[in-house]
């Protein structure tokens, strides 16, 4: 079932296109990511989705109309900084918020879930950066929402509130819910997301599963004594897709099933010591920069 589908969507601020034709569909229990720098129409899309923009053009459907107006109450959301009364410790703000929403839930159970039970009576005041994007996480929870959307969650914090809130995104989605967000961090895409759109200047291209956009092929570094021995000898296998000379190595691309000890053992065979041999696989942020810069072309 797809919880939210984007029909040919198009906005635009004057002359400027913040999104052009932009169509996605989102599946339940996915967590997916809206990928793209600064000005791709990222935060544009959220806003239009949760109903806070107008679009120009196309439609979106939420759960399929299964709920019809009433699907706004399965959704929790934050688009910006959270924002609760400072002098109100986290029991009074997240009540504040049940009675807006006319629902009560466990949050006692919230708190725990986003490590903040211990620090539940203090001010929201004395609350760290990721203290205070914890608690919004808290807040996004109550009514118990089919879809939780967030506009770069992790931005701003330090290295241990962005694997905090990691934590706890991954651990929503391990109850069943369906993740949205919003980034420009491509490590905490491809650390927490299943699924992946990148926009740029509000164009998608290029959307699907985060391991389908990642490159299966593996990339070898290679280096020898004999770099130009060591060049001819790779231009002459059959299985390397593709080869690039760096100041102190040979790349080569190859299959991920490759027995790299074949590869050491050829070179050997040769009159080639390899005096450097690592393998790694393509990262996102590589697939990420040459699709956005037109050096790849999309499927």
């Amino acid at each position: 079932m797809n919880v939210l589908t984007i029909d040919n969507v198009s906005k635009k601020y004057g002359r400027i296109a913040a999104l052009n034709e932009l169509s996605l569909q989102i599946e339940k229990g996915s967590i997916y990511g809206i990928l793209g720098p600064n000005g791709s129409g990222k935060t544009t899309t959220l806003g239009i989705i949760l109903g806070i923009l107008r679009a120009d053009s196309g439609h979106f459907t939420w759960f399929e109309n299964a709920y019809g107006e009433k699907h706004r109450y399965k959704i929790g959301a934050i688009l910006e900084t959270p924002n609760f009364y400072p002098y109100l410790n986290a029991d009074q703000n997240l009540d504040i918020i049940q009675h807006i929403k006319g629902v009560q839930s466990d949050t006692n159970a919230l708190l725990e879930l986003t490590g903040l039970k211990d620090r539940r009576k203090s001010r929201f005041s004395t609350y760290s950066l990721g203290m205070k994007q914890r608690l919004a996480i808290a807040a996004t929870l109550i009514g118990d929402p089919e879809v939780l959307i967030f506009d770069e969650p992790t931005n701003g914090l330090d290295p241990q509130g962005i694997a905090e809130v990691r934590s706890i995104l991954l651990k929503i989605a391990g109850m069943g819910k369906t993740v949205i967000m919003a980034s420009h961090m491509l490590d905490e895409v491809e650390k927490i997301c299943t699924h992946v759109a990148i926009l740029k200047k509000g164009k998608l291209l290029a959307n699907g599963p985060v391991g389908a956009l990642i490159s299966h092929d593996i990339t070898v570094e290679l280096a020898s004594n004999d770099m130009e021995k060591l060049i001819q000898f790779v231009r002459e296998l059959p299985f390397v897709k593709s080869y690039a000379v760096k100041n102190r190595w040979l790349e080569i691309t190859v299959a991920e099933d490759m027995d790299y000890a074949l590869i050491n053992k050829m070179a050997f065979d040769r009159g080639i010591v390899l005096n450097h041999f690592a393998a790694r696989r393509q990262k996102l942020e590589t697939e990420f920069l040459e699709i956005t810069s037109g050096k790849k072309s999309i499927q």
